[in-house]
């Protein structure tokens, strides 16, 4: 008798078999239910290996999303309540303000367009590390194939190490450089007192052909001297130049 109920008119039919909600009808579920929260906590089947990645994959995605609604979150906080963010936000939530911060600056940069959500590392100080590298070296990061899930911190971490020791032979080769310049310069000041050297040496040679009297003072004449006429004859002009220089 125990599968069977007594209806109205005094028949007896099949009783009615419980039925075992399904997933949406928890879910539905309004106002919540103490089993609705039991449901959201329990773990999904996972006959295989591939159930158990799947179930993982799935969970370490929302993780990701729900670290980037954070960020979003702190942004808009930040925003909206600029005096009062530190003391009675920050103050209260379970992590520090650098961990905040780099939430943020993650939301911000995916939402200025530096990098698609979907290529995001996983880790959020992976993500962090890379969408607040220069823009230049952030091209060389996607040109590497560093802007993707699977990205390491420690990757990010050895790919600025590189950028720093290459900006540092940058900087051997530029002072390197700089000296060489340098040395440049003294040789050609020494190179200039040899001319000026030379120079004197002319002017005392020049001075002592024409019968004494400093080389300046005869360069000084000569610069001196009026323009001829284009008037005078040739000739006169001639006469009038050997008789200056024979008095």
């Amino acid at each position: 008798m125990n599968d069977q109920a007594l209806v109205p008119g005094g028949r007896w039919a099949p009783a009615q078999k419980h039925v075992r909600p399904s997933a949406l009808d928890i879910r539905a579920e309004e106002p919540r239910t103490p089993r609705f929260d039991r449901f959201t906590d329990s773990l999904a089947d996972t006959p295989d290996e591939d159930a158990v990645v799947s179930a993982v994959a799935g969970e370490w995605k929302a993780a990701q999303r729900s670290m980037l609604r954070i960020g979003r979150y702190l942004v808009r906080a930040k925003r909206t309540f600029a005096r009062t963010f530190i003391n009675d936000i920050i103050s209260r939530l379970p992590f520090e303000y650098r961990t905040a911060n780099m939430l943020m600056e993650v939301a911000r940069g995916v939402d200025d367009g530096l990098l698609p959500e979907e290529a995001l590392p996983s880790s959020y100080r992976a993500a962090y590390r890379l969408i607040t590298l220069p823009s230049s070296d952030l091209a060389e990061a996607k040109r590497r194939n560093l802007a993707r899930p699977e990205t390491t911190q420690q990757q990010v971490e050895r790919f600025r190490r590189e950028l720093r020791s290459s900006g540092l032979t940058r900087h051997a080769r530029l002072a390197a450089r700089r000296q060489e310049l340098l040395s440049e310069i003294e040789r050609m000041r020494a190179r200039e007192v040899r001319i000026h050297g030379e120079l004197a040496e002319i002017a005392a040679e020049i001075a002592a052909e024409i019968g004494g009297g400093d080389g300046g003072e005869v360069i000084e004449a000569e610069a001196a001297e009026p323009e001829a006429d284009v008037d005078t004859p040739v000739s006169a002009r001639d006469d009038r130049r050997q008789s200056r220089e024979g008095g």
